[in-house]
């Protein structure tokens, strides 16, 4: 994983433990405007595909002109994808692949607008149907510790 505070968690679900992960690291939120989706990997486009199926649903989604995600029709440039990130417009941004030489400015913008970036397809796909579950009545749990250690003899 390239990423800075891994948070681990317990749930009552898969989904539950995963969201409460997701939130627990900041800058992590559930994205109220609109998500940036590409790659400039050929072989990860299909992976891509199926994590916009699952947050087209909620989510206006955004893909790059030059590395498209199929099943997304608004395709932005990298310009205007920075303006928008910059702008507030887009706020979260999932890639895949080590392309510095193609997007370094792009996923610059969004570390530094402290703005998510998922960089790997499967974990891309989890927060997603982490997501999904969440905002079709899924309920987040808090409990003490003993609480999980009762129910679920850990």
């Amino acid at each position: 994983m390239r990423s800075t505070g891994e948070v681990a968690c317990l749930g009552n679900s898969y989904e539950d433990a995963l969201i409460k992960s997701w939130l627990s690291a900041v800058p992590n939120k559930i994205p109220s405007n609109g998500i940036l989706i590409y790659s400039y990997v050929e072989s990860h486009l299909e992976d891509l595909d199926k994590v916009a199926e699952t947050l087209s649903k909620h989510f206006t989604l955004y893909t790059l002109e030059d590395a498209e995600v199929p099943s997304i029709g608004s395709k932005l440039s990298q310009d205007t994808a920075r303006d928008m990130i910059i702008r507030g417009k887009i706020d979260l941004t999932i890639t895949t692949g080590y392309t510095p030489e193609r997007d370094y400015r792009l996923r610059r913008t969004a570390v530094d607008m402290n703005i998510p970036l998922i960089l790997h397809q499967d974990t891309a796909k989890e927060v997603a149907q982490a997501i999904q579950w969440l905002l079709s009545g899924g309920d987040i749990t808090v409990r003490e510790l003993g609480e999980y250690v009762e129910t679920h003899k850990l």
